[in-house]
């Protein structure tokens, strides 16, 4: 291997290294804000229920709970108001798919749990 080549190898190893570290520091500060707001403004999703008293996107609901989020850091991480989310999580409003996906990669989910998280009628259990 020529000076060139070792060079470039450590260059690369570098610039990885430092990068890391500034994303970790970024994610860092993210916390640090998210869990100051959640002390000032402890904010739940809304508590909608169908007819039966079954809560839409429960399971979704139950996720964000689990990871400590609240209504307005999930919304800005998805890139939309509250108002938009709340009209989302209560069934007023249609999830696209773009949303739905974002959402499955803020709260850490494969792809493939989509329709468990994001069922056709939001979770409702149909009148019998």
């Amino acid at each position: 291997m020529s000076i060139e080549e070792h060079t470039g190898i450590i260059t690369t190893h570098i610039d990885t290294g430092a990068l890391a570290k500034e994303i970790a520091r970024e994610l860092a500060r993210e916390l640090a804000a998210h869990e100051a707001h959640k002390k000032t403004s402890p904010q739940r999703l809304p508590e909608t229920s169908s007819q039966n008293g079954a809560k839409q996107f429960a399971i979704l609901r139950s996720r964000i709970e689990e990871l400590g989020m609240d209504y307005e850091y999930f919304a800005r991480k998805l890139g939309i108001g509250k108002t938009s989310l709340s009209r989302r999580m209560t069934g007023k409003v249609q999830w696209q798919m773009e949303e739905m996906y974002k959402a499955l990669d803020v709260l850490s989910l494969p792809y493939d749990l989509l329709p468990e998280y994001f069922p056709k009628d939001g979770g409702k259990k149909k009148q019998s």
